[in-house]
């Protein structure tokens, strides 16, 4: 009778259930109404707007917090397999990804597979030193400085587009930076564009008190010539310096080469001087007045065409390179090695016994925000967070 049919069993739920994921990776409208090529460029759309960044920084002097990229970045990997298949690796050549400093970018980037190192595209970072100690001996306990260029050689298989250093904001330190910026173009791999910002003109126009050899130059002629030598000037290097209209900048003040090119304008030097000296006082021209001063720099060196730029597993050793001390071995051994395991070491046990247990804990950090991808924040001076947007080329 009716009355005592008996109700189907769940293998309908079951159909139910195996055709809703049939559904999502087949017969979704995503898939059945648009091809390929508009998925594509769907996909590339998301993820050029995408910015994963990590690292400590500090909005105050003294006082630093970790960002964290926000949790929904590569939320659409995880939509469904059929959508993670047709992306690939893809995403690795489109999203930005944004470094504190030279340590977290070791890191995060060595942790990656060869094969997928090379297809980061997009890198940007803060300038910055890496402090490890040694064991060789005579230097037991000793901490040594390393550059960028040192940690580059650690990233073998980089070939960015564009590779973004933000230089910090201490104007003591701009000597250091000009010389940190005549190094990387001089000898640098890993990088098709070498994307140089400056928070101010003292990176151009400071009194150089080195000695004759290492003088400030006039830019970009000289580091056009570096570039020419190096690559060849058949292939077409670059440089080019691009110098902000208005000085300084607060949150509410974004203005890029891209959506504000009026704000930006080409710049180049010239010696007028012609004895020798230039460099060992400062260019009136952009250090006459604190607006002058406080105007940024943009320096942008493009490698000739053709030239192979990749970063190489075995390239040969540099002045003070770390793989010099450490043959063989990987980041994450040297890490080990020469940072966390002297941590240990030297660590203080009554400091351990007597410190808050909240204290050791890490802090939870700060997802990191932004309008574009490309925004970029000067923090640290004067207890200001100065903030910008750089959609460079």
């Amino acid at each position: 009778m009716a009355g005592n049919k008996k109700p189907e069993k769940s293998t309908t739920n079951k159909k139910t259930i195996s055709g809703r994921q049939a559904l999502q990776q087949g017969a979704s409208p995503l898939f059945k109404k648009l091809p390929q090529e508009m998925r594509d460029k769907i996909y590339d759309q998301v993820f050029a707007y995408t910015r994963l960044s990590y690292g400590e920084k500090s909005p105050r002097r003294l006082e630093s917090v970790r960002i964290k990229p926000a949790p929904h970045g590569l939320a659409l990997l995880r939509t469904c397999h059929r959508v993670k298949y047709e992306i690939g690796d893809r995403w690795l050549r489109q999203v930005l990804f944004h470094f504190e400093d030279p340590l977290v970018m070791l890191d995060k980037l060595t942790a990656l597979p060869h094969r997928l190192i090379s297809q980061v595209r997009h890198v940007r970072m803060r300038y910055g030193y890496i402090f490890l100690s040694s064991d060789r001996p005579g230097d037991e306990g000793r901490w040594f400085s390393y550059n960028l260029l040192h940690a580059l050689k650690l990233i073998p298989g980089l070939k960015a587009d564009v590779l973004t250093v933000m230089g910090f904001m201490l104007l003591g330190g701009t000597g250091s930076q000009y010389d940190m910026l005549n190094i990387l173009i001089r000898g640098s791999d890993g990088w098709k564009e070498l994307h140089f910002l400056s928070c101010s003109s003292h990176l151009l126009g400071y009194a150089d008190k080195w000695p004759t050899g290492y003088l400030r130059e006039p830019q970009p002629a000289h580091w056009q010539t570096i570039l020419n030598l190096r690559d060849g000037a058949d292939s077409l290097p670059s440089v080019t310096i691009y110098r902000s209209k208005t000085a300084g900048g607060t949150p509410s003040t974004r203005a890029s080469l891209m959506t504000n090119p009026s704000n930006w304008e080409p710049f180049q030097q010239t010696d007028t001087i012609g004895n020798g000296t230039y460099g060992t006082v400062e260019d009136a021209n952009i250090m006459s007045t604190p607006n002058e001063r406080d105007k940024e720099v943009l320096v942008i060196a493009r490698r000739g065409k053709g030239v192979d730029y990749q970063e190489k597993k075995n390239s040969r050793y540099i002045e003070g390179d770390i793989r010099r001390n450490a043959p063989g071995k990987s980041w994450k051994e040297i890490r080990k090695m020469c940072i966390d395991d002297f941590h240990d070491m030297y660590a203080d046990e009554d400091d351990r016994s007597f410190s808050d247990e909240d204290d050791l804990e890490p802090p939870g950090g700060i997802i990191d925000s932004y309008a574009r991808v490309d925004e970029y924040e000067w923090t640290g001076l004067d207890d200001r967070a100065w903030s910008r947007t750089s959609s460079l080329l």
